[in-house]
Order: structure tokens, then C-alpha cells, then sequence
């Protein structure tokens, strides 16, 4: 058994219903890589305004499983202003979003750098072959499960 613990998750703040994790892009690839190297879960969701509404309009749904996530990364811009609006007087300004696609190849990039094999899923086969492609061509010893 893995004796190792896992890096303190972000701290996350209320926003309409939503649990919203004060992060950047180093803090949450950090975390995701360390979860895979010591084999735990770390589930993710990049939101925007769309996916707050969203949870707010379906609480005991989309809402409840929003808030069941490790990270809640803030994509949208209107989402890390509002993180922005609402921190403490101790919690330090968020200087920028952190979007999905970048965050994805952050992730890639040390994983590759640390050999961890990732896992494609969604879309169609075609989409997902262009991604595989252009991934390891940016990051040639990357492991594509």
C-alpha cells in the first residue's frame, strides 16, 4: 500500500452552489500528476459560466456532481473574477483562467517529462487520432495508453 499522501487539494469557494478551487495552471497540473504517480483519483472539470449556470439550475444533478470533483479548475474568465471578487483578504488575486486545452497539455508535458501513460477518451476515433498525432509530435516521448 501507497504511504505517500497527496498534495493539499485548492481551496474552494462558493459560487452560486458551485465549489470553485482557487488554482493555476501549476498547482493543477502538480496535483494531477502527483495523483497519477501515487495511483489515487483526481477528478477534474475546467468551468465556465455555462457550467455554473448549469450546476445552479440543476442542483441535486450537474450541480451535485460539480461538487463531487477534486478540482474545479476556473476557465472562464468571468469564473476567476468572480474567485477574484469573493476571496478572503488573505487569498492572494488569481492572475489568469486556467482553460482546459492548456491545462491538457501541461499535464502532457509532465508526463512525458516524468514517463506516466495517458489515456485518450471522448469524441469520435478520428478526432481522437488528430489529438494522439499532434500530441506526440509536441511531446515525442509521451505515453499514450
Amino acid at each position: 500500500m501507497n504511504t505517500r499522501t497527496l498534495k493539499t487539494t485548492p481551496i474552494k469557494t462558493n459560487i452560486l452552489g458551485i465549489g470553485v478551487s482557487r488554482t493555476k495552471y501549476k498547482d493543477c497540473t502538480d496535483l494531477i500528476i502527483q495523483s497519477a504517480q501515487l495511483r489515487q483519483s483526481c477528478t477534474v472539470a475546467a468551468v465556465n459560466v455555462h457550467s455554473i449556470t448549469s450546476g445552479y439550475l440543476d442542483p441535486d444533478g450537474h450541480g451535485y456532481q460539480l461538487n463531487q470533483f477534486t478540482l474545479v479548475a476556473p476557465d472562464g474568465q468571468p469564473v476567476r473574477w468572480a474567485l477574484n471578487l469573493l476571496r478572503n483578504h488573505d487569498e492572494e488575486i488569481l492572475p489568469e483562467r486556467v482553460r482546459g486545452p492548456e491545462l491538457m497539455l501541461n499535464i502532457c508535458e509532465q508526463a512525458a517529462a516524468k514517463e506516466i501513460s495517458i489515456f485518450l477518451y471522448g469524441s469520435t476515433e478520428a478526432v481522437l487520432e488528430t489529438l494522439q498525432k499532434n500530441l506526440q509530435e509536441k511531446f515525442p516521448s509521451l505515453i499514450i495508453a
